[in-house]
């Protein structure tokens, strides 16, 4: 049993390092707003600080316990959800009552602000030490996946159609939509920034825009062509035209006109040098779908049936 508690424990040392940062720090915090009056503190503060600190070794041994014993050390806070949410809200409540009677009948009771505002400030950091973990991560994700495709991609529609093509295009294709044409300029959508139509030429330029899709239902003909006009040099494709032609699926033939140079493809696990994506499409066809697509490696998987 101890062994797997080490081990559970060692797995998550930095979280734990800052639990007991935050079990700790939360009621110091509470501790110096309960006496600061006035923009100084009260001489009372002195003697509170000596029961905080006698109390102090034994509160962080226990929230850790208790921590432990409610699932706050399993390792996948990568994925944490409302589960998780529910297991800190019950095991910061079971370590404020700890605090409440452990202060009370071991050391000296203390004001009733401290452990209102202790409890919360260390819920507060508790939480926060878990779902950041998630939101980095999934930020460095986000850039790691940037970094590493290289057809950047720009979408015209920020409304709903635009961003569930963008969504589409995220899981199912190599292209990375790195600016979205649409209402809105100047804000962004799922982190993706959104500029004005007449932005497009410059967006182009300055992203190195391999492709422009258009995913806006309510524009007009002309608007269309406008949009192709600005683009000019550059792809342009109405989505439903592309899922129409690709049926979900990436065929290697779509990247024609995007991919230059040569190129190594990995087929069944083994990798094939071409000259460039036409000897490529040449000798596979269409019997492949891309899978991803990391600098100028393409790997590929046999399409399946419908």
């Amino acid at each position: 049993m101890m062994e797997n508690i080490k081990k559970r424990l060692r797995s998550d040392l930095w979280i734990v390092l800052l639990d007991i940062i935050a079990v700790n720090g939360a009621y110091l915090l509470a501790l110096l707003i309960r006496f600061y009056v006035h923009f100084r503190f009260t001489s009372g503060i002195g003697d509170f600080r000596e029961y905080y600190l006698q109390f102090t070794p034994y509160y962080t041994v226990l929230c850790l316990i208790v921590f432990y014993a409610c699932g706050l050390y399993n390792g996948m806070w990568r994925y944490a959800g409302l589960d998780d949410m529910n297991r800190i809200i019950v095991a910061n409540a079971i370590t404020a009552a700890i605090h409440v009677f452990g202060t009370k009948w071991f050391v000296h009771s203390m004001p009733t602000s401290y452990y209102l505002i202790g409890a919360f400030l260390q819920f507060l950091m508790t939480a926060m030490i878990r779902f950041a973990y998630r939101f980095l991560h999934m930020h460095r994700q986000r850039g790691e996946k940037i970094r590493s495709w290289t057809i950047p991609a720009m979408v015209v529609g920020s409304g709903d159609t635009g961003k569930e093509f963008i969504r589409y295009l995220e899981d199912n294709s190599p292209f990375q939509v790195v600016v979205i044409v649409g209402e809105h300029s100047g804000k962004t959508m799922d982190g993706i920034p959104i500029v004005d139509y007449g932005s497009i030429p410059a967006q182009i330029q300055y992203q190195g825009i391999s492709i422009v899709f258009i995913a806006d239902e309510s524009l007009s003909p002309e608007k269309r062509e406008e949009i192709r006009q600005s683009a000019k040099g550059v792809p342009v494709r109405d989505y439903l035209e592309y899922l129409s032609d690709l049926p979900g699926k990436m065929p290697l033939s779509a990247l024609l006109g995007l991919v230059e140079g040569p190129v190594t493809v990995t087929v069944d696990g083994a990798d094939r040098e071409f000259s460039n994506l036409q000897e490529c499409v040449a000798v596979l066809s269409d019997r492949y779908e891309v899978k991803c697509m990391r600098g100028a490696k393409i790997e590929v998987g046999p399409i399946k049936a419908a």
